[in-house]
């Protein structure tokens, strides 16, 4: 009888041939051995350490205070100052700055944690942090980072019982590129993570550790108030937590603590800044406005539009979900799919920087074996489960990744992804030892006759199932990166064609007879090589055999309204080392209406031939299987995430546009082989608008003002015999080295004006970057600045024992300006004009490894005005 008791079972075969996995289920293993606690400190200097050469020792885009960056910098720094007259002791002056409208909006928007944290720190210095701080505020986030790289490692402990794992799963967070990436922008993510894990950790000690429980309520309120998205997902996972053991004690002390620590935070909100708020005031109705936007795809415009105008204004997001989804159920299903891809189908690497040499293609390698192996990690983990308390965190990590799906029911980005990361880096080493458990105690069995039978039945089919879970996890994130391609099945799709030089492209299009509106544009959609960009000659517009002798311009520069969205992408395009004409956008040129060259009720031909030296894309879109084609990509919206979620084109407009119905198309292209019929239709489109009595005259050129520009117009500094010595001590003494010019008078019936900068620089010993500067001025001071100059301009070294005479190298930078932003031209008075010893948009970090000294000479400025069209506020009709 005692034989029959104690005779061991399959399962306890299994688990005697591997000790260890048995173990670390149990619980049995101490985490925190000093072998650990060593590898923990290697982990974190090692982590950062490598944060810091990379921001401080190599070349990268000084990114820190790019777009919300500047908003959160400039809360810290109201902030700060708050502080420091509290720590003055005037607390009268503390309270009426902290009452203060301009304070509270900026602060309700950002919330108290993120500005927060630096503006204490800052305010304990006695000082108010800048944008030359930039390296203090990285190797902060850098410190966070290693922290949450030594949580990722305690985690993966306590889940496997490994120190080996525990270092893996570290290591996979911490040298994961993006972890370097993030912590050179001012974010709420690097903090987030560290909060997240934080609170998972201190969960997971909650039911047995009142001051555990406490701990975690505290963290979870901080973390609310960073991330409102996720509060959900903080309010379950402690009822989670309270419900393990059933301990109400644990529930009640969640609750409290995170109720306390965020009602200092909502008091003042009331009291000082009128309306009551648990968190940052993060627009709710706007993201419920933006997540159903079908028009616009489910991403954030600028401008906005008339469906997200609207949302905005509802005091009740649920509202505006109830009814979209009540009222587009299948295509706001669709939608939410393809935002599965837009979260974690690439890294986010909104900039698209190197690290330490790996180009964004690695990069997105990278992200995408951690994701496959995370994913593979958590499906192991829900068909073999650790056993013991070591559960708990296990499905508290497991709820936390998954409450990431929560984004999706808003505009979606890899930015968003990256709190999941971390988690994912730990299921990964789960996974990893857990397959490594299952071969091995498959290895165990392989003897006939060693064991009993149904032992070695028991472990194979443990191997089975362990290799299809895995496989399983592998296979739902490769349908993760392709949810967004599934959901667009029997759709149309963007063609594109090779234009070589000398060839000409056209399509007809057949108008329906009737009254024509007054003015056309040729909208072509097309990718020049950089080498043709400068060129105006490189491309030539025919029109029903015309050929059109307007310049062909980024559509931006023909409407006043929107030129302003060239400010977001001389900024995208700036930090990542790109010109605004590198970005995907329509460019037009002006159909005269004065040559009456449209035709009613017949065909209308537009061609375009390539005078280049070098080949053009020309884009189109080909039918679906219902024969309809595409929306276009729209010119009236502007949508930078879409670009930063594919990190793979310049692509940044959005698909809203559908053209007019036409009687006819035919796309066809010619070169040296004769002609070629497309199935496709080219995007050489025609745009109509009214023009009522608007429309500027066709006119020859106008009289162009030029200026010859002398040492002595700028600061005394910087002068040189002949021009200009720019380096850093002059950035460091003076900033900037400017002047500004007035202009006379300009003809009232422009609608535009072309500046044209030219000079010589030349550098000595390396190559150099010359920021230019330029804006112009109406008469009441209001700026213009001129987006479609690029940030810098490279100018090569000088060569060894070259004549310094023959080492000055030519550059000109010119933009086409709408004036009716600026009152017209009759309005516009000056031009103000700067030159940098580096990047423009990164003067502001002070001097960096880069900065250089630089001369220039023969410097010179030409303001063309032009008769050209501007739609600012005239609907168009594309065929």
């Amino acid at each position: 009888m005692a034989a029959i008791i104690n005779k061991p079972t399959a399962q306890q075969y299994v688990d005697d041939a591997v000790p260890s996995a048995r173990a670390a289920d149990s619980g049995e293993t101490s985490a925190f051995t000093w072998s650990f606690v060593g590898i923990c400190a290697a982990l974190f200097l090692l982590s950062l350490g490598v944060q810091v050469a990379h921001h401080l020792l190599t070349d990268h885009s000084y990114v820190m205070f790019a777009f919300d960056g500047k908003h959160y910098l400039a809360t810290s720094q109201a902030m700060a100052a708050a502080l420091m007259l509290l720590l003055k002791g005037d607390q009268s002056a503390f309270f009426r700055a902290i009452a203060d409208p301009a304070f509270c909006k900026n602060l309700v928007w950002d919330g108290p944690v993120i500005p927060g944290i630096p503006a204490i720190i800052y305010a304990l210095l006695g000082r108010i942090p800048k944008e030359s701080d930039w390296a203090s505020f990285a190797v902060f986030f850098s410190l966070l980072a290693s922290y949450s790289a030594v949580l990722v490692a305690v985690a993966s402990r306590l889940l496997t019982g490994s120190n080996k794992l525990s270092l893996t799963a570290g290591l996979l967070f911490a040298l994961y590129p993006t972890t370097l990436l993030a912590t050179g922008v001012y974010r709420s993510e690097v903090l987030a993570v560290s909060l997240l894990l934080t609170l998972l950790l201190a969960l997971y000690r909650a039911p047995g550790s009142a001051l555990a429980a406490v701990f975690a309520g505290i963290v979870g309120g901080i973390f609310a108030m960073v991330k409102p998205v996720m509060i959900p997902a903080i309010g379950l996972l402690c009822f989670f937590t309270g419900l393990h053991g059933r301990k109400v004690k644990t529930l009640t002390l969640l609750a409290l603590a995170g109720v306390l620590t965020i009602a200092p935070w909502s008091i003042y909100t009331a009291v000082d800044c009128g309306k009551l708020s648990i968190t940052a005031e993060r627009g709710p109705s706007y993201n419920a406005g933006v997540g159903t936007d079908l028009a616009a795809n489910g991403w954030c415009t600028m401008p906005e539009t008339p469906h997200v105008a609207t949302s905005k204004l509802n005091k009740s997001p649920l509202a505006i979900f109830e009814h979209e989804w009540r009222s587009h159920p299948f295509e706001l299903s669709k939608l939410t799919i393809r935002r599965v891809t837009r979260l974690w189908s690439n890294p986010w690497n909104d900039f698209r920087e190197p690290v330490f040499g790996l180009p964004v293609q690695v990069q997105v390698a990278w992200h995408l074996i951690l994701v496959c192996l995370g994913f593979m990690g958590l499906s192991l983990y829900a068909f073999f489960p650790p056993q013991g308390e070591r559960r708990l965190l296990g499905n508290l990590a497991a709820i936390a990744l998954l409450s990431h799906l929560s984004f999706i029911m808003f505009q979606t980005m890899g930015r968003y992804a990256y709190t999941s990361m971390a988690l994912l880096a730990i299921f990964a080493a789960f996974g990893i030892g857990r397959l490594q458990r299952l071969v091995g105690s498959s290895r165990a069995f392989t003897v006939p006759g060693a064991v009993p039978f149904s032992a070695t039945l028991a472990s194979g089919l443990r191997t089975f199932g362990g290799t299809a879970a895995a496989a399983l996890g592998v296979a739902f994130a490769l349908l993760i990166f392709n949810c967004d391609s599934f959901t667009h099945a029997g759709e149309g799709r963007e063609l594109s064609h090779v234009l070589a030089p000398g060839a000409t492209a056209g399509r007809a299009i057949g108008l329906a007879a009737g009254a024509l509106p007054t003015g056309a544009l040729i909208l072509i959609d097309i990718a020049q090589d950089p080498r043709d960009q400068a060129n105006p000659e490189s491309l030539a517009v025919r029109f029903n055999g015309h050929l059109l002798s307007g310049p062909v311009l980024p559509l931006n520069c023909f409407n006043g309204a929107k030129y302003f969205l060239f400010d977001t992408m001389a900024e995208h395009s700036a930090f990542m080392r790109n010109s605004v004409k590198d970005f995907r956008q329509w460019r037009a040129v002006r159909v005269d209406p004065d040559a009456q060259l449209l035709k009613q009720g017949g065909v209308n031909e537009i061609e375009i031939t390539n005078k280049g030296q070098y080949p053009i894309t020309v884009f189109g879109d080909s039918a679906s299987r219902e024969n309809k084609i595409v929306p276009l990509p729209s010119p009236d919206y502007f949508a930078s995430d879409r670009m930063l979620v594919s990190l793979t084109s310049m692509e940044s407009r959005i698909n809203s546009l559908i053209p007019e119905a036409v009687e006819s198309q035919h796309s066809y292209i010619k070169g040296g082989d004769g002609a070629e019929n497309l199935a496709d239709n080219l995007r050489l489109q025609l745009a109509l608008f009214d023009a009522g009595n608007g429309l500027a005259a066709a006119g020859s050129d106008g009289q162009a003002q030029e200026f010859e520009l002398k040492p002595g117009q700028f600061h005394w500094y910087a002068r040189t015999e002949d021009g200009l010595r720019l380096n850093k001590d002059v950035l460091k003494s003076v900033g900037a080295v400017g002047c500004d010019l007035k202009l006379a008078a300009l003809p009232a019936a422009a609608t535009q004006v072309q500046v044209t900068v030219s000079g010589l620089a030349r550098k000595q010993g390396g190559p150099g970057r010359l920021g230019v500067s330029a804006a112009l001025v109406n008469d009441q001071g209001l700026p213009q600045q001129l987006d479609q100059f690029a940030d810098y301009v490279s100018v090569p070294a000088s060569a060894g024992g070259q004549n310094p005479e023959q080492a000055w190298s030519q550059f000109e930078l010119t933009d086409v300006v709408p004036l009716s932003r600026l009152g017209g031209a009759a309005k516009v008075s000056g031009l103000s004009l700067a030159f940098l010893p580096c990047p423009r948009l990164e003067s502001c970090y002070g001097p960096g490894r880069q900065c250089s000294n630089i001369d220039v000479k023969d410097l010179r400025v030409r303001i063309k005005p032009l008769y050209l069209t501007d739609i600012a506020g005239r609907p168009l009709s594309v065929y």
